[in-house]
């Protein structure tokens, strides 16, 4: 990191001379975009590291690494967590940190997008930045990512970082200079009312001729946001409007009633629970009561409680806290959250049952144990679901996970192990595929009278797709890391029924592409 900023960086700051510190004006950030570039989990000093921070050799564990079990599938999965944990605490100190101390020697700021295939947890690795950002796309043109706009705006508030910034109205090739400043203002507000309060438009490519239009693209990517525009021209109510906006909702302190405590560990993706938000697709609103993520080590760093409210170092304050749905914790936190308690805090969750790591095994889930008794009593009621804990001065609401003979959760339906990659028969598709959009159809034919007990697709592909049946819209995805399950049983009939996919495979040069379903 120091060679490349020295060459990078430092060659840029040579070419422009010595300015002020104090500037607030002109070039003032270095900026970490979205990771998009996987996680390394090893390097020459790891070894020493991992033993000076866990306690213990990593060595007779190092197996687990390659899917092996080592003693027993519990330690195993104790030591991969250490192992994360550990490169977790790495990037954040010696990539991100090392590039804020770096960047303040020329009164630089920092600017980081913490999320896609990072090796940390997203709301960790974001509360290094002075400025938390996100991105969201222009709607219609792209991918969801509300998740990140949720992330970045916890991370603000819970951190007391007063600016949001939005990589903002990121598109695909479909977007083709049709978006304008009308139809961008209700993303706009809704961005506004999310958190977000710097607008980074993606994007103003540069337009180095006076006779050219439209002129200027960056690939297939980015809304067109240039003097090239035809309503160019017109635009300066509508930048009034976005700067007025922005300077308000950069003043006073922000208000929320409930904090989601984020799980310990690494890699993780903040996302509230779904009874949080109201509204599907990519401008999800905050239903009933404000919330924000926090992450762990926020809350341990100094978290307090006035009057009974939660009150965070930003100063922030939560009515209540909200536990992670998981069964392990550390018994630094579970004691953090057991002095929370007794100050006057009310906390909602399940009791943790033990602690992730290996660290200090099997003390630590003594430990724990201890200090859930404590806090949610030495025995959970039988057949409820809530049950309320005094403890000093706050309360403890339990969650009790509901069992089978509770309720039956219904079958998610997954692939089957027969179901195979397919793509349009030209390069190498599993490899090498052109960029574009091909249809995909299949044609069934269901006998009159047929009673249909169960019909669903589940499908994904590399990179995104639509689907239709009989002519009618049934749903889309656009990650082929997870598949997406649609139940086609109200759209067929008797008779000829047809299947239509249009999978997309994105990107600006050829890369691999497939699609990959079943009807069950």
């Amino acid at each position: 990191l120091d060679a490349h900023f020295e060459a990078f960086i430092g060659t840029l700051l040579r070419e422009i001379g010595p300015r002020p510190s104090n500037r607030t004006a002109g070039w003032t950030m270095l900026h970490i975009a979205s990771w998009d570039m996987g996680a390394q989990n090893w390097s020459a000093r790891f070894r020493d590291e991992f033993q000076r921070r866990r306690g213990y050799d990593p060595l007779p564990y190092l197996p687990a690494m390659t899917g092996r079990i080592v003693e027993s599938l519990e330690i195993s999965e104790r030591f991969l967590w250490d192992i994360r944990q550990t490169a977790q605490e790495l990037v954040v100190e010696n990539h991100a940190q090392h590039l804020k101390t770096l960047g303040r020697r020329h009164g630089f700021g920092l600017s980081i997008e913490p999320y896609d295939m990072n090796p940390c947890s997203d709301l960790s690795l974001g509360g290094v930045a002075d400025v938390p950002m996100c991105e969201f796309w222009a709607q219609g043109y792209g991918f969801n990512t509300a998740f990140s706009c949720i992330e970045a705006v916890s991370i603000a508030h819970t951190l007391g970082r007063p600016v949001v910034a939005a990589e903002s109205f990121t598109s695909d090739d479909k977007e083709a200079w049709r978006l304008h400043p009308g139809a961008m203002k209700p993303q706009a507000d809704w961005a506004f009312c999310m958190g977000i309060n710097r607008l980074v438009f993606h994007r103003y490519a540069h337009q180095p001729w006076l006779d050219r239009s439209p002129g200027m693209t960056m690939g297939p990517y980015g809304v067109h946001y240039e003097r090239t525009q035809t309503w160019w021209p017109m635009v300066g109510a509508w930048h009034t409007y976005l700067a007025r906006c922005q300077a308000m909702l950069r003043r006073g302190r922000p208000v929320a009633d409930i904090c989601y405590l984020a799980p310990q560990g690494a890699p993780h993706v903040f996302r509230p629970p779904a009874s949080a938000l109201a509204g599907a697709g990519p401008v999800p609103d905050r239903k009933g009561y404000n919330f924000d993520g926090c992450a762990p080590e926020t809350l341990l760093a100094g978290a307090t409680v006035k009057r009974g409210q939660l009150v965070l170092p930003s100063g922030v304050t939560y009515r209540v806290l909200v536990l992670p749905d998981m069964e392990t914790m550390t018994p630094a936190l579970v004691r953090k959250v057991r002095d929370l308690v007794r100050a006057g805090a009310t906390v909602i969750g399940p009791r943790p049952l033990k602690s992730p790591s290996l660290s200090d095994y099997p003390r630590c889930d003594q430990e724990v144990q201890r200090l859930a008794s404590e806090l949610w009593g030495p025995d959970s009621p039988d057949g409820k679901h809530t049950a309320e804990h005094k403890v000093g001065r706050g309360r403890v609401v339990m969650v009790k996970q509901p069992t089978s003979s509770d309720v039956k959760p219904p079958e998610q339906p997954s692939l089957p192990a027969e179901a195979r990659w397919i793509w349009y028969p030209e390069g190498v598709p599993s490899a090498s595929a052109p960029v574009g959009t091909r249809l995909f159809r299949r044609v069934f034919d269901l006998d009159e009278g047929t009673a249909v007990e169960s019909a669903w697709l589940v499908m994904t592909a590399d990179n995104a797709f639509e689907v239709q049946v009989n002519d009618k819209p049934v749903g889309e995805g656009d990650n082929f890391k997870q598949t997406y399950a649609f139940d086609l049983k109200p759209l067929l009939r008797p008779g000829t029924n047809r299947l239509s996919v249009l999978a997309r495979n994105g990107g600006e040069t050829p890369n691999p592409a497939g699609l990959v379903g079943a009807l069950l």
